[in-house]
Order: structure tokens, then C-alpha cells, then sequence
């Protein structure tokens, strides 16, 4: 397996480990959340850091506030973001 191929179990490991790390330091509970999108912000947030593997991404999560509030406004909800313009949430006249 080449450095660029991950194995599904030790990702799945790794992101089950960083989350709960996240609910035991932060109190950040992902357990709700559909896997497949924490995933894809996890690789995402990975990808624009250029933090790899999972541990210097987790340390960084845990010791880097800046860090953590970056990783969580990630999950705001794209197709929702229309309602915070004033155009939208104006009220008709």
C-alpha cells in the first residue's frame, strides 16, 4: 500500500479517536452527525492544512484554538448560509 492509499479501518480508527477526543477535551458530541459528511470535513480541513496523518491533525485540533474554530465552522451548513444575507431574511414590504 503507497503512502497516498489508506486503509478504510485505520481511518475509520482514526477519525472514531479524534472525535472522541474532541467529546472528552471540548465537549464537541459528533456522534449525531451523518459519518460520511464529519468524514468528508475532516479530509477537507486536512487537505487545506496540509496536516497529515491524523495525529498531527488531532494535536493540532486539541492544543490550537484557532485551529479548533476554524475545523468547526466547517460544519455550518453551506446551503444555509443564503439566510445570513440581508437580502434574503429582509421582510417583505
Amino acid at each position: 500500500m503507497s503512502d497516498r492509499e489508506t486503509d478504510p479501518r485505520l481511518e475509520e480508527l482514526e477519525t472514531d479517536l479524534l472525535l472522541e477526543a474532541l467529546l472528552h477535551y471540548y465537549g464537541y458530541d459528533f456522534h449525531d452527525y451523518e459519518p460520511g459528511a464529519v468524514k468528508l470535513r475532516i479530509r477537507e480541513s486536512m487537505l487545506a492544512d496540509g496536516s497529515r496523518p491524523y495525529p498531527g491533525f488531532q494535536d493540532k485540533l486539541l492544543h490550537q484554538p484557532a485551529f479548533l474554530e476554524r475545523f468547526l465552522r466547517g460544519f455550518s451548513a453551506p446551503a444555509f448560509r443564503f439566510f445570513s444575507d440581508p437580502v434574503f431574511t429582509r421582510p417583505f414590504e
